[in-house]
């Protein structure tokens, strides 16, 4: 005589997702069921499409397993929506006994000995109240009259980040509660009960939600929320000088975009029960947005576009390269030299780093081939391309190495724009030195030297 084992309980995310997954295609069958036993008159091309369906949900199925069986939650994930969309209509399974990763409070407190102030006090922030707490704390900090004080703008910057990172994985929590782990292969059910886990980051969270719930962000929101993050990383970790007009700058640009990411992807609507603060919030998002773009007409008419890129700290068009000794952004006056600013302009703008060129490609900042200053940079864009070719000006870098136009396997010419003399020149125009191989522009004699060993070597010609 035998007996039925019972289900042992799920360990895993995978283990669970497993469970859900069986249900669903359970509840699947039994649905396909009722709706042709209601009626038994159905034409046999319904059959036939019955049977495909029948096979396209086995081979589904059986892919999302496979999945599993390897720990890729996000795949399964992608295969359980194709599922939903096999069902005879919609179906509104909740499946995660945590969908929304909301923590309720303790009900009991003890007084302390003074009978007066408890012990014990309830906190309550489920993940969408939290991050819109957190978008309520940033504007109260940027609003401050009659301007924002420098621990102001130090919290508007902390709690911005937070907020981002605390809605984007709202909504990857909503679909599955692994997604919001920095690795979702590791997350376990104690995991989950403890709260004990490490947690992606903003950036990750945004690839997944494009490539597991197909939710696109801009690129222009990407890399606001990137530029974010390390001025967040910059405050937390090394200290912070930046000015306030640049982190204003950067606050406008994500709080526009969460805003809508509330009501488009999170359901906030304007009758939700955090109305009241989302208005307050729009208000003086509104105040904010007005003063950058204020400033951002009068730098219009006072800038030459050509002359013109985009700043590392504040994201705006008004990093002006027109051959001035030091290089200056107009929106939040942040200064330096050409070097440095070409620099800081690779990494953040271009988003290229050091240690990842290491073993492929060069870094986009070179010897100038006209001036003695290293502040050529390749592959940058001022305003006046931006607006001839739209947002996608900036190229996608990591896709082809910074090489000598000589050495180079890509076809089309590299663009360089020297932050120091104003210079532009394309690859195709230029060679290597003769005598170190740097970039230079051709000489009428055919020696071809770089500026600095034109004149160190040029007397012995």
């Amino acid at each position: 005589m035998t007996t039925d084992q019972p289900t042992p309980e799920p360990v895993t995310a995978a283990d669970e997702l497993r469970i859900e997954i069986d249900e669903l295609v359970s509840q699947i069958r039994a649905l396909r069921g009722e709706e042709a036993s209601r009626d038994p008159s159905l034409p046999l091309a319904w059959e036939r499409e019955d049977v495909a369906a029948h096979r396209a949900l086995n081979y589904i199925h059986g892919y999302a397993i496979a999945l599993l069986l390897k720990k890729d939650i996000e795949g399964a994930i992608r295969q359980r929506q194709k599922l939903r969309q096999q069902a005879p209509w919609p179906l509104a399974i909740r499946f995660a006994k945590d969908v929304n990763g909301e923590i309720s409070g303790d009900d009991t407190t003890k007084a302390d000995i003074a009978g007066d102030r408890p012990l014990t006090r309830p906190v309550d922030f489920p993940p969408i109240a939290n991050g819109i707490d957190y978008l309520k704390s940033v504007v109260d900090h940027l609003t401050v009259k009659p301007e924002p004080l420098p621990r102001d703008l130090k919290y508007a910057v902390l709690h911005l980040y937070a907020a981002t990172e605390v809605l984007l994985k709202a909504r990857l929590r909503q679909e599955h509660w692994a997604l919001v782990w920095a690795d979702p292969k590791t997350a376990t059910i104690k995991q989950r009960e403890t709260r004990n886990f490490q947690s992606c980051g903003a950036e990750t969270a945004i690839e997944r939600l494009g490539s597991v719930l197909d939710i696109q962000v801009s690129e222009d929101s990407t890399k606001a929320v990137a530029r974010l993050g390390k001025t967040r990383n910059q405050l937390q970790h090394d200290g912070l000088t930046l000015s306030a007009l640049a982190i204003e700058a950067q606050a406008a640009e994500v709080l526009d975009f969460l805003h809508a990411f509330l009501h488009q992807h999170l359901g906030i609507s304007a009758d939700s029960s955090h109305s009241e603060d989302l208005q307050e919030i729009r208000d003086k998002v509104s105040g904010i947005k007005a003063f950058v773009q204020k400033r951002r007409v009068r730098l219009s008419r006072a800038l030459d576009p050509a002359l013109t890129v985009q700043c590392p700290d504040c994201g705006e068009w008004a990093l002006d390269v027109s051959g001035q000794v030091t290089v200056t952004c107009h929106f939040c006056d942040t200064s330096t030299d050409a070097y440095r600013m070409a620099s800081r302009y690779a990494e953040t703008i271009l988003g290229v780093s050091r240690a990842a060129l290491e073993d492929n490609g060069r870094w986009p900042v070179q010897g100038c081939a006209a001036c003695p200053e290293a502040a050529m940079v390749a592959d940058a864009v001022t305003l006046a391309d931006h607006q001839k070719r739209g947002p996608q000006a900036v190229p996608e870098h990591g896709e082809h190495s910074h090489v000598d136009p000589a050495q180079s396997t890509y076809t089309a010419a590299i663009r360089y724009l020297c932050f120091s003399c104003a210079r532009r020149f394309d690859s195709a125009a230029l060679t290597s030195c003769a005598q170190c191989g740097v970039l230079c522009e051709p000489t009428e004699d055919g020696t071809d030297h770089c500026w600095e060993c034109e004149s160190l070597f040029r007397p012995l010609y």
